[in-house]
């Protein structure tokens, strides 16, 4: 569902023993208008469409699927112009013939009206990333480009983007990073664009290596401030909806390189939850420079605990409290072995 001027507009894809078909319909003058079908009923797939609206009143409507003659599932848009559904639908994903793109979501620039699309994709090696594409009126899709930061990790998989425009022309997209090792992080992503065509920024959301989490969502307010949810599996068979805010604009945070699994390194801290001082345990295989580092919520800096070269084996430093507002916290342990982060609780 998406808001036009003084209207609601719907979409849908349905299913009967005929095949798949996408729906339409709106919500114009307090009345709902007929209903349409975008893509009449076809064997060929035609799965989870998205939809968007321009401040003009121009509607945008992608779904995933195939066509004939076509192995792979690719992104298709139909648009509405002026109040005119355009006689086609555009292929987005057509740039990348030999890959596949499912689940995209759709939004329009405020500051250009042009729409835009994340999809999560793969091709021959079967890794997951996160695409991104758009078109203006007077140009066709541009070739999708992986979002920077998604697929920190050539084992990982990077699914399930959401996005949404800010008034002042940002683009904040969010997506779940998977890692089969159960060492290294996996978590919530999120990127940052704050010009059409221009870089992107990313950064964690939240990072748990032992935690199950699914389907991120993302909006922005009129003020650009933002908010973005997930489910999270605390245990088997519990699902929980979890949030964090994003500050006005977006945010950098910690850059979201390379994360690379830990070979035999270690790191723990007691207690936790904790209400005053805490002690910290981690082990390297190998002697190195070290970076240990708290975060707050934000992705800003709280405290380096420890900094320098330290000898192979068990090490324990303590961690104070003072200075540490109750909340949440990622404890970063760095080094030439590879990564490994902890969630700390200050109560």
């Amino acid at each position: 569902m998406a808001c036009a001027p003084g209207r609601v507009v719907v979409t849908w894809y349905e299913v009967d023993e005929h095949g798949y078909a996408i729906g339409f319909r709106e919500l114009a003058s307090n009345k709902w208008q007929n209903q349409i079908q975008l893509e009449g009923t076809s064997t060929y797939g035609r799965w989870i469409p998205s939809i968007s609206a321009a401040s003009n009143g121009d509607v945008f409507v992608a779904y995933y699927g195939t066509q004939a003659n076509q192995s792979s599932e690719h992104v298709y848009v139909r648009r509405r112009l002026a109040n005119v559904w355009q006689p086609i639908w555009e292929d987005a994903t057509a740039g990348l013939p030999g890959f596949h793109f499912i689940l995209p979501d759709i939004d329009v620039n405020p500051a250009t009206n042009n729409p835009h699309i994340v999809c999560h994709g793969y091709d021959a090696n079967g890794v997951f990333r996160i695409y991104h594409t758009y078109r203006s009126l007077s140009n066709w899709w541009q070739v999708p480009d992986v979002v920077p930061g998604a697929g920190s990790d050539l084992d990982g998989d990077d699914v399930q983007p959401s996005m949404f425009f800010g008034v002042d022309g940002k683009a904040h997209v969010v997506w779940y990073e998977y890692n089969s090792d159960p060492a290294v992080q996996r978590g919530i992503k999120y990127s940052l664009c704050a010009s059409e065509g221009g870089p992107w920024s990313t950064t964690w959301l939240t990072t748990d290596v032992s935690s199950y989490v699914q389907w991120p969502n993302v909006t922005v307010s009129s003020t650009g401030a933002g908010f973005a949810v997930w489910t999270k599996v605390r245990e088997p068979g519990s699902y929980q909806v979890w949030g964090r805010t994003l500050p006005a604009g977006g945010f950098d945070g910690p850059a979201a390189g390379a994360v690379v699994p830990s070979r035999g390194l270690a790191l723990g801290v007691s207690p936790n939850p904790a209400s005053r001082g805490m002690v910290v345990n981690y082990s390297l295989p190998a002697a190195g420079n070290v970076s240990l580092k708290l975060y707050d919520v934000s992705g800003a800096l709280a405290k380096t605990v420890a900094c320098g070269y330290v000898l192979p084996g068990s090490h324990t430093v303590s961690l104070s409290r003072q200075n540490l507002a109750r909340g949440a916290y990622i404890l970063k342990l760095e080094s030439g072995a590879g990564n490994v982060t902890r969630k700390l609780i200050i109560e």
